[in-house]
C-alpha cells in the first residue's frame, strides 16, 4: 500500500497530535469461494481509495521522539474474473503504526 497524504499538526509541549488525509493505492489479490462463481474466480490488481488518520508524536529529549498512529484505508470494490453471481464491496484496511526517530 502506498498512499499520498497531507498532514496538520499542532506543538503542544512534546507532545505532536496529528491528523492526516489523503489517496491510496494498494496492489491485492484474492478469491471467492467456487460455489458462488461455477468455476475460478480470482481477483489479482492494483485498487485506489483514500486514507484517514489520527496519531501523536512525543518528544522523548533533543535527539530521539517516538510516534503513534492509526491510519484507515478504504479501496474501490476488485473485479473478479468471472463475476456471475459474485457482488463485491470495497476492501478496507486499518493499520496501527508506531515509530521512533532521531535526529543527528
Amino acid at each position: 500500500m502506498v498512499s499520498v497524504r497531507f498532514v496538520y499538526a499542532e506543538e503542544i509541549g512534546a507532545w505532536k497530535p496529528f491528523a492526516t488525509w489523503g489517496l491510496a493505492a494498494a496492489s491485492v489479490s484474492g478469491s471467492a469461494d467456487t460455489g458462488a462463481c461455477a468455476g475460478p474466480c480470482d481477483f489479482d490488481e492494483t485498487l485506489f481509495g483514500f486514507s484517514l488518520g489520527l496519531g501523536t508524536g512525543y518528544r522523548i529529549n533533543e535527539k530521539w521522539s517516538a510516534r503513534a498512529e492509526v491510519l484507515y484505508s478504504e479501496f474501490n470494490a476488485p473485479e473478479f474474473t468471472n463475476p456471475v453471481n459474485v457482488t463485491s464491496t470495497g476492501v478496507d484496511a486499518v493499520q496501527l503504526r508506531f515509530g521512533a526517530s532521531y535526529t543527528f
